[in-house]
């Protein structure tokens, strides 16, 4: 898997109402990676506190209940050692300002009698910073108030995580220090000058090239008898990302047309691969629902790809309406090289490929 993309999948049970699910995700996985690292912890604590010594034993808490029924902080770091100082952070990546959230963070922090600088951050995405321009900009020095609430970047962050940790040589911190940079790579969460930005400029450069063979191979599929649905679930195209997805029903010769209700035959390319498969509906985030597509999804697990494609694999991702079943190839290694309707030509028949192994798994077909 793909740096970030562990976080999608321990994150998947995080479906709570309303809430920005990405944002609960990235602030825990954040929280478990300083955790884990205290040189990290560290290391942050000191670029927020921006003073004249070092933290040398930060406690890092997420979810810090703030007292009176008012709610918690996303993040606390604890500087222990050599002074007491605190820092509260308030993490956001689509979500807005609660009413009287940071006024009552303030209100909360000034109870800690500590000889130490006590400071209140929002953080959120720069592409935000108009929708807190209440907040005054964190000046990164010894200037900074005590307890004046500032707004920082995740950019600013991201700068700061950067370096790997080494924490004794421990492999834990660094593969989770992976994870969430990757995740915020993801989420657009990177400063400019990074190694993930600087493959996303790349990955959007070969898009340009591969755009034609996307539409081409597309109508190709129709050609060959399949049929695109028109209750369209898919996340939008994104060649910007690198990032394209098309949904299709069953209508080839000598099948019965495919009922609305039953499960979507999908496939997307997200550089650098390329996945064919079935979005099966859950339960309400739960099972897959109905029972008839949860015995489909298991022979389906259970099958052997078509050839060349890794095993076929269960996916979870934003939205809990529904899970995905798809086999992947490297896009190059499907595409190879010649026109946009030689490489569109092979893409439809791993795609075509994909989609008959699947229908073929379908109990009772």
């Amino acid at each position: 898997m793909a740096d970030g993309d562990v976080i999608d999948v321990i994150g998947r049970y995080q479906r709570i109402g309303g809430r920005d699910k990405a944002e609960d995700r990235l602030t825990a996985s954040l929280a478990a990676l300083l955790m884990e690292s205290p040189e990290l912890a560290n290391r942050v604590a000191d670029h927020y506190l921006a003073v004249d010594w070092k933290p040398e034993l930060t406690v890092v808490r997420s979810q810090r209940p703030i007292g009176g029924d008012k709610g918690w902080v996303d993040l606390e770091f604890d500087v222990r050692k050599p002074r007491r100082a605190l820092i509260w952070v308030e993490a956001k990546l689509r979500a807005r300002e609660g009413k009287d959230q940071l006024e009552n963070y303030r209100d909360a922090v000034r109870k800690f009698d500590i000889d130490g600088p006590r400071r209140l951050l929002l953080l959120a995405p720069s592409s935000r910073r108009n929708s807190f321009n209440r907040l005054k900009d964190w000046p990164q020095d010894d200037t900074s108030r005590d307890l004046e609430p500032y707004f920082t970047t995740w950019e600013d962050l991201y700068r700061c995580l950067e370096p790997p940790p080494r924490d004794g040589g421990k492999r834990g911190p660094a593969w989770l220090h992976a994870e969430v940079l990757g995740y915020m790579g993801k989420h657009g969460l990177a400063h400019e000058e990074s190694r993930i930005r600087r493959l996303q400029r790349r990955t959007a450069a070969k898009a340009t090239d591969i755009a034609p063979v996307i539409e081409t191979a597309r109508q190709a599929l129709i050609d060959v008898g399949w049929r695109q649905t028109s209750r369209d679930e898919r996340k939008q195209d994104a060649p910007e990302e690198g990032y394209w997805e098309s949904e299709y029903v069953r209508s080839l010769p000598g099948q019965r047309a495919a009922r609305s209700a039953e499960p979507i035959l999908t496939w997307n390319v997200s550089l650098p691969d390329v996945s064919a498969g079935v979005r099966f509906d859950t339960n309400r985030g739960g099972p897959i629902s109905p029972e008839s597509s949860a015995r489909w999804a298991s022979r389906l697990l259970a099958a052997s790809p078509p050839a060349g494609a890794d095993p076929w694999d269960m996916e979870f991702y934003d939205d809990p309406r529904f899970v995905w079943i798809t086999c992947s190839r490297n896009l190059n290694g499907v595409l190879g090289v010649g026109s946009v309707n030689a490489k569109a030509r092979r893409l439809v028949e791993f795609l075509d490929a994909g989609f008959r192994n699947a229908v073929a798994q379908r109990p009772g077909r």
